[in-house]
Formats: structure tokens, sequence, C-alpha cells
């Protein structure tokens, strides 16, 4: 990270000394115009601003106080630290500098080494006015500076929060990757389709890159996680608050360091989970997963030549899903069991059926957007109204159920003259409704070129194989990720809450750095809101995490991530939360710790 920060002040003309204990590390930026300093106390020489961009607590006070080279032996101006070490230590040093004359900025960056190199990190920044004031430009020159305050500390506590969301969201990048290998998916390809899902994150997009090609090359060494997330459990035991995502994320970081890759990228936390499950995730080619045309080239579906759809379940997501289809001219038949979920997609031009069975009759295609299993079989099989009761067509099952399940259905609709195509989408209600879904298809090719168009009216649609079930277990991965995220993302602002931070800043914060994922960005604003509204009901994840732990229990496949995530989500549920939003989670440590989110 130091190299990129400096190579980025360098070449925005900064009169710039360097020091580094391998000479050799400081060639790049001396190319470019800086001078390298024989020692800290040297580099500190003559400068108004000294940056201190080293690993731990320990080598910050060792580069700042220790012997007659140290930086701050003959300096008294502003010294910026980056480091990510505990709020405490900063604490002290920074009385320590003052009594030598100097003012400590706490500092700490996130944004990765790529970031580095572009000036775009994000600080973390606590200073009072004046030394903010010295330093301000020179951060400007390396990111975005965020000022959580004036007392030493604060900018470190903001860092633990970014760490607790980062750490935890590359153990379960490993977690997920490392199933869907188990699964027999070809990993490459899984990577395309969760970058478009709601289980996506930062660290997914920039961690499992490296996962994929096998590279040890520590961007950002393993060893770094024992450290952070210690400081962060460290901190949390003072001030009496749980964090039991972080705690498992470390539990996976230690089984790595155990195994000799503290050293490795850390993204090398999945080789824990190939040794445990025998499979190896670097670019496992297994079912040919292929990209269907986006909804971006996808035409107007015109009625003299559009299939007709039937549309069963308008909750949250297939309101938004029948309404996309109904602006793009699709011939729409719908049905829920409360009218009045239908009103705004009949206002659009579709027909609202009395039962399941009408919704089907005279159409092509019939998807089933329904919530649960117990739902998809009693719309389809159960009772004289039930849809396939007379229908021979295509039915698109989007609802999130297990893969054995799908293959039951599909075997029993065929015998009926039905063929199911398991197509579970990802997304979230804001794009349901632009039409910008994920689907994640297994399907026959005649069956999938009777509902491709339909698919791709609403989304991004990726065949993942013909097989049913198939579908459903690529859903599985992406749902390990998003449900952890959701689960981190309480714990994280939380913390931030408990540890004095004002968190709607946290957010804006958090959107900028290394910790952000969709689901941070989707969910948290509701519980900065407070807002109970289910845009996703809590009790979606004891059904979809269970079915997540339930396969791998089939597997022989090790889910701690997930199976921590539950927890939250039943704990959330036993506190009578299952009908409110997911971010409600947040109430549960909320509940423990004695605080509250919510933005003033």
């Amino acid at each position: 990270m130091g190299r990129g920060m400096a190579c980025s002040l360098a070449r925005r003309g900064v009169q710039l000394k360097v020091f580094d204990v391998r000479p050799e590390a400081c060639e790049e930026v001396v190319k470019l115009g800086a001078t390298r300093a024989a020692n800290p106390r040297e580099c500190a020489e003559g400068v108004s601003v000294l940056i201190v961009a080293v690993l731990n607590a320990q080598q910050v006070s060792s580069v700042l106080f220790d012997g007659p080279d140290a930086a701050l032996a003959n300096f008294q101006g502003v010294c910026v630290v980056c480091a990510t070490v505990a709020p405490g230590f900063i604490e002290d040093i920074a009385a320590k500098a003052s009594g030598l004359g100097t003012t400590v900025v706490d500092a700490p960056m996130s944004g990765g080494t790529v970031r580095a190199g572009k000036g775009d990190l994000t600080f973390m920044v606590s200073a009072c006015a004046p030394a903010m004031e010295k330093c301000r430009s020179v951060l400007e020159a390396m990111g975005k500076v965020f000022l959580v305050g004036e007392k030493p500390g604060l900018g470190s506590s903001m860092k633990m929060v970014n760490q607790v969301l980062a750490g935890v969201h590359i153990a379960v990048a490993a977690e997920a990757m490392a199933l869907a290998a188990k699964m027999g998916f070809d990993t490459r390809q899984v990577y395309d389709i969760i970058t478009t899902c709601g289980g996506n994150s930062f660290m997914f997009e920039n961690r499992v890159p490296h996962m994929l090609d096998d590279d040890p090359t520590p961007h950002s060494a393993l060893d770094i996680w024992p450290k952070d997330l210690g400081i962060v459990l460290d901190e949390c035991r003072r001030l009496g608050f749980p964090c039991p995502m972080a705690g498992q994320a470390l539990q996976q970081f230690l089984a790595g360091k155990a195994m000799g890759l503290g050293s490795k990228d850390d993204s090398f936390v999945v080789k824990v989970y190939e040794a445990l499950a025998g499979v190896t995730t670097a670019a496992c080619e297994g079912h040919v997963v292929k990209r269907q045309r986006t909804n971006e080239s996808a035409p107007v579906l015109h009625k003299e030549d559009c299939l007709r759809v039937g549309f069963l379940g308008l909750g949250a997501m297939g309101r938004g899903m029948a309404c996309s289809l109904a602006r793009r001219g699709v011939q729409l038949k719908v049905f829920d069991v409360r009218p009045e979920a239908c009103e705004e997609v009949v206002k659009l031009g579709a027909t609202r059926a009395a039962s399941p069975r009408e919704c089907a009759e005279g159409v092509s295609v019939l998807i089933v957007a329904v919530l649960n299993a117990q739902q998809v079989s009693s719309v389809l099989f159960d009772g004289p109204d039930a849809a396939l009761a007379n229908f021979q067509g295509v039915c698109v099952v989007c609802a999130t159920v297990a893969p054995g399940f799908i293959e039951d259905i599909a075997a029993k609709a065929s015998g009926l003259g039905t063929t199911v195509v398991d197509a579970p989408m990802s997304g979230g209600t804001v794009r349901a409704g632009k039409g910008d879904l994920t689907f994640m298809v297994s399907a026959c090719a005649p069956a999938m070129e009777k509902c491709r168009s339909v698919l791709e009216a609403m989304g991004k649609v990726f065949l993942v194989g013909e097989k049913p079930g198939l579908g459903s277990s690529m859903k599985m991965v992406n749902q390990v990720l998003a449900g952890v995220h959701i689960a981190v993302a309480a714990e994280a602002m939380a913390l931030a809450a408990k540890a004095g931070l004002d968190t709607r800043q946290v957010y804006d914060i958090i959107t900028t750095a290394a910790g952000n994922s969709f689901m941070f960005e989707n969910r948290v604003p509701h519980m900065l809101d407070d807002d109970p509204t289910p845009h996703s009901a809590l009790d979606i994840w004891p059904k979809d995490l269970g079915i997540v732990l339930d396969e791998c229990k089939r597997l022989g496949f090790p889910c701690p991530m997930a199976g921590q995530a539950l927890q939250q989500f039943l704990a959330g549920k036993a506190m009578g939360l299952g009908s409110k939003d997911d971010s409600f989670v947040v109430k549960v440590y909320e509940a423990l710790a004695g605080m509250r989110v919510k933005s003033a």
C-alpha cells in the first residue's frame, strides 16, 4: 500500500523523501523524483508532514520512537499514521508524540493496492483542526478524506468497522467459491454471475480472481487478518460488544495461518476450505455456464408476436418482475392470493386471474415467483384450481428452493406434460422493477428457447446447465454471500454506534471503501431510517440459509460463515422480527449491546 501511496504523491509533484528497511522498495518512487533517506530520522528532517504507512503497532512505535534514528527524535510537525492499529494504541502514541512537539493524525486507509497507486484510497481521519489543515492537501492527493472527529483513535475505530466487513467478506467469498467447486460449477463463470448479483462485494470482486488464478502473490497478506480482526475482537471485548461474524472469520484466517499460508495473499484462505472438502477452486471447469443476451438489448415484446405469459405470485419481487414484463408489452395474466397485489400490474395492462389454474390457461410460459417450496408445490399441484391441472407448457420456477425439491417437482410436472425451468433470481426489489435482475437458469434447450425472451425482458440470464436443480444450486452460492453480508452489515453498523461514530457518516465512508457490498449499500439505509417495511423479510433467511446448510450437510461441506449468519437471523426471528425487513437483524445487536444504529 505504502509504495502506491508514495508513487501517487510523487506523480502529483509532491516534494518527497522516503524510507523503507528494504532499500529496493524505494526504487520505483525514487524514479518518480523522490529522495531516499537513510533512516526514519533523516526522512523526517526538514518536512512538515510525515506519513507512516507501516504494517502494525510494533512497527509504528519502533519507527517513531526507538533509538537515535527514530523519526520523532528531532521532528516537530504533523505525523500522519495510516497503519491499522487499535484505537487505544493511537491515543497512547499521540500523547507520547505530543510531549516531543509532534501532533499525531489518526488516518488509516482502505482501498487496496490498485487504488493506492491511482490515488483513490479512502482515509478515515481524526485530527485537530490545525493538524488537519496542514495535512489535508497531502491526504487528498492520495484519495478521499473523511474527517470523523478530532480525538486520536476515532479514525482507527472507523477502520475497525471497515475491517469487520472486509475480513468477513473475504472469508465468505472463499466459502462460497469452494462450495461452487464442490457442486461442480465452472468457478470462473460463477464469478461472472455473482458480480451481477446481490451477493457481490468489493472484496469478492477483488479477491476471487486471485483464487481462480491460484495466485499466492501477497497483494495483501493473509497474516494481516489475524492482526486486524484480533484488534477488532480485543476492542469489542473492552466495549462489551458481541462480534460473532468477525470472530468466525478470524477462525478461518487462523486456520490458514496454521496451514503455513500467512505470507500468501489473503485470498488463500480458500485453501482452508479446499483442504477440508477436497476441492480445487482455481479455474475449476464444470457445468458450462452461458451468458444469454442481457435485457439491455432485449426488444420490446409486441402483442402481435409475443407469447402469452402467466405470472403466479406478486410479492415484493414478483410485483416488480410482472410490472417489468407488462411495460415491455408482454400479454400477461397474473394471480396472487391477495387481490390487491395485482392492482399495479393490472393498471399496466395485465389481466387478473381468479385462480392459479385460470392464470395458466391459454399461456405458453408460466412464471412462479412465490416465497418457498410449500407455496410452489401448492400453487402447482394442490386441488382442482392448481396451475398444472390443465397446463402443458413451460413452467419457470423463480423461487429460492432446495435443488432436490426442484428435481422432484420437475419429474412430477413432466408426468403432467409440463416442462419445469429452474430459474431463481437475484437483485432486489428495485432492480426487479427495472427489469435488471440476474437469473440463474437450468433448462433443456427446447424449454429455454420458449422462455428466453420472457426472462431477458426481466434481466440478465445465465444458463448454468440443463438438469433441474443446477439453477437452485447456483442461487445457493449467492445466498451464502448475501446472507452473510446482511448479517455482518448489521454487526458493523452496531459496532460503529457502540464506538460512538456517526452511523450515517459511517455508511457514506464504507460505500467508498473496501468493506462495501451490494447488501451493505442496499440494507443499511433501512437500518439508519429504522424502517421495518419488508422489502425482503427477515424470515427469508432462516429458510434460505437452512437450505444451504441442509445441502452442505448432504455434500459433506463445511459452511461456518453461513452457519453463523443463520444464528443471527434465528435470533431476530426469536425476537418476533420475522415479518420485518431483513435489515432488522441489526436489532439483535442493538438489544444485546444497548444502543441504536438509527441515524439522529
